[in-house]
């Protein structure tokens, strides 16, 4: 199924937003990294992506929540200093196009009730749909989970569920309905989107087609297949392995430290290349409360009139399947962690480990250098002979 609204036209002289707000773990930095990598050829086609570095849409949705600090753990309340005045930026960029603009990052939708509406009210004046991919309230569960163990957690997943299942304990970016009202409510429902991610198992190009026609281009055009996929879901094995990583830690390295050590080197590189185990799925005493909150969120997304991109089935958790094993075994968690290590040992070495080039460069300048000493003191002598 795929139903769409007629795209209302921009005021004359304004953009077109899509202002897509996650929330995580639905697919988002798989969308970012082809926006991001598509950058150029969008362009071509009348889609600005603004900001440049990578990191401007986080920056501009730490900036919206008013909170520049980001994490689990110590250091979680550093002020990133690219946060500050990065959503001013990001307007300016908005607002200077002519054609249509994507925003994204799954940041935004951790945004409180007041910064929300401040940031629908910053971009009145163009034409604005806000856009929010969602995944079945299952796999949504387990992976959020998962996020937070690579941000720092050390909290296993059962002490999760058992407080977050509930609906009115289900943490405020996950809750779709509600997130939303919180972020659409001023805005035409037909303006309002949302984007479903298919069932595990399907090609990641249907959640890519689904969203470039949300935004307006033949997302065929722009082959997914050639952008390298980052922060991949790990293991049983890889995550259990880093949850106790966490613990052995013991906030010793702190925020935004962590995020560039922990995260992005050690979990989204070398423990998600290493990753074999099977991948954790919600245990079975928790498919009819996952089951009912799927009903729901389908029922309310209907009663509200959204426009949808794909199939709201898709939101129906679909984890009826055998479940032989969701605990990683000593043996495992130990062979990881050999592996693990011995990759990070080859990282360490390369980082110290001077390229040819650069190590070319530096015998280069010695020789200059100690060429222009021997020059000099040639030149010191001869002075003193004239002398």
């Amino acid at each position: 199924m795929l139903t769409m609204s007629p795209m209302a036209k921009s005021p004359v002289g304004s953009p077109t937003v899509f202002f897509h707000i996650g929330p995580p773990k639905t697919g988002t930095t798989y969308i970012q990294d082809l926006l991001r990598h598509w950058r150029k050829e969008l362009r071509s086609v009348g889609v600005l992506y603004p900001g440049i570095p990578q990191y401007s849409h986080f920056s501009a949705a730490l900036d919206v929540r008013g909170d520049h600090g980001f994490g689990i753990g110590p250091g979680r309340e550093t002020p990133r200093l690219a946060a500050v005045g990065a959503w001013a930026r990001l307007l300016r960029q908005t607002r200077g196009f002519r054609g249509t603009v994507v925003i994204s990052h799954e940041i935004f939708a951790s945004a409180d009730d007041h910064h929300a509406r401040a940031a629908i009210e910053d971009l009145q004046g163009t034409d604005l749909h806000l856009v929010v991919t969602a995944r079945d309230p299952g796999r949504q569960l387990v992976s959020s989970w998962q996020e937070t163990i690579k941000h720092g957690s050390t909290r296993a997943f059962p002490a999760i569920a058992r407080r977050t299942i509930a609906r009115d304990n289900l943490a405020v970016p996950q809750q779709i309905p509600e997130l939303l009202e919180r972020w659409g409510s001023t805005l035409a429902p037909d303006h309002v989107h949302v984007v479903t991610v298919p069932p595990s198992g399907t090609d990641p190009k249907v959640l890519w087609e689904r969203f470039a026609t949300v935004i307006g281009v033949d997302g065929s055009r722009f082959d997914p297949s050639v952008v390298p996929r980052s922060n991949e879901s790990l293991g049983i094995a890889e995550v259990e392995f880093l949850r106790r990583i966490n613990l052995a830690l013991a906030g010793r390295l702190p925020h935004p430290q962590y995020g560039a050590v922990a995260t992005r080197l050690f979990a989204n590189s070398i423990l998600a290349d290493l990753s074999r185990s099977p991948k954790p799925v919600l245990p079975k005493h928790l498919w009819p409360a996952v089951e009912r909150l799927g009903d729901d969120w389908i029922e309310q997304i209907k009663l509200r009139g959204y426009s949808v991109s794909g199939d709201l089935d898709d939101l129906r958790p679909s984890q009826r399947q055998p479940v032989s094993r969701n605990v990683a075994s000593e043996e495992d968690i130990a062979e990881v962690a050999v592996q693990a290590t011995a990759e990070l040992l080859l990282q360490l070495a390369q980082t110290r480990e001077p390229s040819v080039v650069a190590r070319q460069s530096i015998r280069n300048a010695a020789s200059k250098t100690v060429g222009a000493g021997l020059g000099a003191g040639r030149r010191l002598r001869l002075r003193r002979r004239q002398a």
